[in-house]
Formats: structure tokens, sequence, C-alpha cells
């Protein structure tokens, strides 16, 4: 598993995440799939994976958790 720092974006282009880590602050994390759905997972933690299937990025609004590890 090769994990890369992440920047939240809202109109990046697509990354094929298919999860990711918060390493600073946990929080809230609105995560967009193909077809246009969004997902927001409420309180994420810090240094946990999660599994997010294939999404298309982390949007930066709606988004509160800090520092983001993808892979």
């Amino acid at each position: 598993m090769n994990a890369q720092n992440y920047t939240p974006d809202d109109a990046g282009l697509d990354a094929n995440i298919e999860g990711f880590m918060v390493t600073t602050t946990g929080g809230n994390v609105s995560i967009d799939y193909a077809g246009g759905k969004t997902s927001t997972l409420l309180t994420v933690p810090v240094g946990v994976w999660i599994p997010v299937g294939r999404a298309e990025r982390i949007n930066a609004t709606g988004t509160t958790a800090v520092g983001f590890l993808v892979v």
C-alpha cells in the first residue's frame, strides 16, 4: 500500500481514492463519488484507515478534518 498526502479540493482531478486516514485533526469528511454522489462522514477520528470504495475526491467544502493520507 503506497499512501500519499492529499489536499481536499472541491473541483480537483478524479483521484480514485480507495481509503484515507486523517492525520492531524479529526472531524467531518465530505467525499465525492462517480455520478455526482456525495457522502459526508461525521467525526472521523485521527489515525484510523477508512475504506471508501472508489471515491473521486475529498472535498474542501464540508470537510473539517485536517491532514490526509490516501490510497
